[in-house]
């Protein structure tokens, strides 16, 4: 029915859309449909901007096509939108983002765990990254820091649904037909609901308590579940209208094998593949005998999935597989494990018969095939005459797919291949039954079956309640072109993966960082229960007020000393938070920065006034400081510059220094090379070299004394090597190569023997070449020493050369040592005042002496360690807001003026706050 309505506006919506995040919130509540998605176009027509493994240039015209056609919330089948999930945890909304996928999806650990993220298909990233949004480890890390919210149901209507299967799709339906406020009972032939979720997935995958509770989540007390009820058998269609349910959803999954007839395939100990997984991994009886060496045909997700499991039973496992290496059906991630657990794979072979020993299996005969088109030009297998072989075996196990019988059921037409017909409404030609799922459809994922089993149940809805329910048709619109966005302007990130976990390793899942920082923290004055430091009138004079400039360790531990001792001192930090080389200078696989981050606060929190981004020293100088009131000034400055030395080709392309190539691996920019030398033996050194290692295959350490000598810690050394990173010490760099314009290798000295080597190399790292940031320091305070390595000279008792100045100079000690040095320093000078202006130069370089320095080889480990997956180690919150700062965001939403009523529905839907009501001006 159609009708005009006329509308007094006064206001109506205006979307920011520089806040929205596309999740289409409104537009789904919107009663006018006013408010339309618009998209960015991604284009990638430069010469550098295309040709990875993804997709080649586009002209722009193709890419403005192709951006108004499928985007990543259209890509996933329920409807989740990626970009969505990607903004709020970028900005720190878990709650949010638990809120948009919960509400689409309730089994948000199932696909968090195996999703085949489907959604990659259309993402942007492709066109310009190698790599698209990694959102199923982003619903691993939303789900892993927030609750789970019960569901609750409310009985409103009369009718009763039978819905035949408990898997994905049937339990997503009842859970569907149940928040609507049907009665729904679920009939499984099996003792346990999820159906191939429990029997067809690997623990280390799925972990089967999640999915038990996920499972009784939906359930929730209010629906029915029938078990070891196979409808069909000795319950019948019929029995379910005796009972009076008034519609019947069969969501029955593929569960049952399917064998290839082969000569000697009668023989003992061949079998299907799905029941060979339903009682090695299932638990169930299926009355299945094992040999030692198994030959799995097939070349699938359920081949890869059988092999993998009986090599956890200690088998001996040859996966052969007709599929051509190019086109393998077998996705890479399982590839790899072939290689690591020890699956022997062989592609494009054929079987012909299965030769027999009396009644058992003694070898499966292949054959090598090759691929030829036919004359509709699709490529189909021939077998290659006279190059038959054996593969001797105890067991054959065919895993070429599933089937599902559903013909007991109730007599539905069928497809050739047992699949039910449906209509678009999903509908049988039966009346009152349905069909979703395996039933009917070839389903690619748990996604897609979750989708088919809510769309048949909203589909059940509309004809009980007499409505015909359409999904709304979101017609997708191009941004204006000054959106556009260009490959060239995007910085490259590294796409964050969360890491496998092997068995071998479950004793020590967390491998533990390289410093502990909690140590350090706490000898620098932090403590667990930290004081309020309250000053009294008195102690707000002059004469306690001091000037702190420098907010890492060493600042930080001067400044609580002084605290204790009755002073008032003020932390200035030029950047945004304390931790100084902590924070901005170190990895996560150095510290654990989440830890660091908590017991900084504690300082502020504690009374100390902490000044952050205020270059202190600088603006305001020394004399500003003075003139604001503070008795004495403590240079607590680290080293946080960067200096290449002087030496021919340092300006070449490929060579950085070790802060500000930190400063870009800490933004998470991508780093190419092949062959990486980093020189130095400090921790910034190693830890540098453990994070290029993630992005390269050969790093090495140059370090210029002995093993024992280094300056790194025992466990970031070991730490390095054990991922792989090469160490060579006793060497120093004397010169770098270049061919045009481009670093190709350096020339080292071996110490130990006064030799010459020459060491190939398309990246070096200058390590220990960090210096403290003096220079507008020096222009600032002419009166102030600094000599030409950044350093504020002092004498032994720290004092500088402008009076009630001190500094933390360049001293050999650590830096809760320098800061309770200048601490000292300072109170003894507010205690006497009698600390003259000095500061003098010190000459610390140390000449490196053949005697003294041992030249030595250490290889890393091999980056691949063999061994069972047990796991996948969660993002941390770091890598989960670096991933999903890699969205490009390139929809939003706009709301139609011409359509718009002023509601202000969509207004309280949003979840960033973007839409706001604006006053519509009255025409004169």
């Amino acid at each position: 029915m159609e009708f005009n309505l006329t509308i007094d506006k006064r206001t109506e919506a205006a979307v920011n859309s520089k806040l929205c995040v596309n999740c289409g919130n409104c537009s789904n509540i919107c009663p006018t449909g006013a408010i339309e998605e618009y998209r960015k176009t991604v284009c990638c027509m430069f010469p550098d901007c295309g040709g990875n493994k993804y997709t080649e240039k586009r002209a722009f015209g193709e890419a403005l096509k192709l951006s108004v056609e499928a985007g990543c919330k259209q890509g996933c089948p329920l409807g989740i939108s990626p970009q969505a999930v990607a903004g709020l945890v970028e900005s720190g909304d878990l709650k949010e983002a638990y809120n948009l996928i919960d509400e689409k999806n309730p089994m948000p650990w199932v696909c968090a765990s195996i999703c085949s993220q489907s959604c990659q298909d259309n993402c942007r990233l492709k066109y310009i990254s190698e790599e698209p949004l990694n959102m199923r480890a982003l619903e691993g890390y939303i789900l892993s820091r927030t609750d789970t919210k019960p569901y609750k149901y409310i009985r409103r209507f009369d009718e009763r649904i039978a819905v035949i299967g408990g898997g994905a799709a049937g339990l997503t339906a009842a859970f569907e037909l149940a928040k609507a406020g049907y009665a729904v009972t679920i009939f499984e032939k099996d003792s346990r609901l999820g159906g191939a979720l429990n029997w067809g997935i690997l623990e280390f995958r799925l972990n089967k308590t999640m999915l038990k509770s996920e499972i009784e989540r939906i359930l929730s007390d209010s629906i029915e579940v029938r078990y070891d009820c196979e409808i069909g058998s000795r319950y019948m269609l019929e029995d379910i209208w005796n009972e009076g349910f008034s519609a019947c959803l069969i969501a029955a999954g593929a569960s049952s094998g399917v064998k290839v007839s082969l000569p000697g395939s009668d023989a003992e100990m061949v079998y299907d593949g799905v029941n060979l997984m339903r009682q090695i991994n299932g638990g169930e009886k299926e009355g299945i005998e094992l040999g030692d060496t198994i030959t799995v045909i097939g070349g699938g997700e359920l081949a890869a999935v059988i092999s993998r499991a009986l090599r956890r039973l200690g088998k001996e496992v040859i996966c052969a597989s007709m599929d051509r290496a190019d086109s393998l059906q077998i996705c890479e991630d399982d590839l790899k494990a072939f290689a690591e657990e020890g699956v022997d794979f062989r592609p494009m072979i054929g079987p012909k018969q299965i030769i027999k020993e009396g009644s058992r299996v003694k070898a499966v005969e292949f054959i090598k095939v090759e691929y030829f088109p036919d004359e509709s030009g699709r490529l189909r297998p021939h077998g290659v005459k006279g190059s038959e072989f054996n593969v001797f075996c105890d067991t054959v196990v065919f895993a070429i797919g599933q089937k599902c019988s559903v013909e007991k059921i109730g007599n539905m037409e069928t497809y050739p291949n047992g699949k039910i017909k449906v209509d678009d409404r999903y509908r049988t030609n039966k009346p009152m039954v349905f069909a979703c799922g395996e039933a009917c459809f070839e389903n690619r994922s748990v996604a897609e079956a979750m989708a088919s089993g809510r769309a048949a149940a909203s589909e059940i809805m509309g004809m009980l309640n007499g409505m015909q329910i359409r999904a709304q048709e979101n017609i997708i619109k191009n941004a204006p072109h000054s959106s556009v966005i260009y490959a060239e302007n995007i910085q490259r990130i590294v796409p964050q993966f969360e890491k496998a976990i092997k068995e071998d390793d479950l004793d020590h899942i967390e491998p533990g960082f390289a410093e502990d920082i909690l140590t350090v923290l706490r000898a620098a004055g932090i403590k667990e229960d930290m004081p309020v430091f309250t000053y009294k009138e008195s102690f707000q004079d002059q004469k306690r007020k001091v000037a702190i400039i420098g907010g890492g360790i060493s600042g930080i531990t001067a400044a609580i000393e002084l605290a204790e001792a009755g002073y008032a001192p003020s932390i200035f930090e030029k950047y945004s938070s304390l931790g100084g080389h902590y924070k901005w200078l170190s990895s996560e696989k150095r510290i654990d920065k989440e830890l660091l981050d908590r017991e900084l606060r504690k300082v502020a929190d504690s009374g100390i006034e902490v000044i952050c981004d205020i270059a202190a020293g600088f603006s305001p100088n020394i004399d500003k400081l003075f003139s604001m009131g503070y008795q004495a000034v403590l240079f607590a400055i680290g080293e946080s510059c960067g200096v290449k030395p002087q030496m021919e080709n340092a300006e070449c392309r490929g060579v950085f220094e070790v802060v500000s190539l930190m400063g870009k691996l800490m933004n998470h920019e991508k780093i190419e090379g092949v062959r990486m030398l980093v020189t130095g033996s400090d921790e910034l050194t190693f830890d540098i070299a453990r994070l290029l290692r993630e992005v390269c295959e050969q790093v090495t350490v140059l370090a210029p004394m002995s093993k024992g000598k280094l300056k790194a810690s025992v466990a970031s050394v070991a730490a390095a090597l054990d991922e792989g990173v090469n160490l060579v010490t006793g060497v120093e760099l004397t010169a770098i190569d270049q061919t045009d314009g481009k670093i190709s290798g350096v020339k080292c000295r071996v110490i130990e023997r006064d030799i010459i080597i020459d060491i190939p190399c398309d990246t070096l790292v200058l390590g220990d070449s960090a210096k403290p940031d003096t220079e507008a320091v020096k222009a600032a305070n002419p009166g102030l020493d600094i000599d030409s390595n950044g350093y504020i000279q002092v004498d032994e008792r720290l004092i500088t050369s402008v009076y009630g100045v001190f500094a933390i100079g360049d001293f050999d000690m650590s830096s809760v040592e320098a800061g309770h040095a200048g601490a000292a320093a300072v109170e003894s000078f507010l205690k006497s005042c009698d600390f003259p202006a000095n500061g003098k130069f010190r000459n610390t370089s140390e000449v490196l002496s053949g005697a003294s320095v041992q030249y030595d080889i250490f290889e890393g480990k091999s980056f691949v360690q063999p061994g069972f997956e047990a796991g996948r180690k969660l993002l941390s919150r770091e890598q989960a807001a670096v991933e999903a700062s890699r969205c490009l965001s390139c929809g939003y939403r706009k709301a139609a003026s011409e359509r718009c009523m002023g509601c202000g529905v969509c207004v309280r839907v949003c979840p960033v706050n973007a839409i706001t009501l604006k006053a519509v001006k009255e025409e004169a």
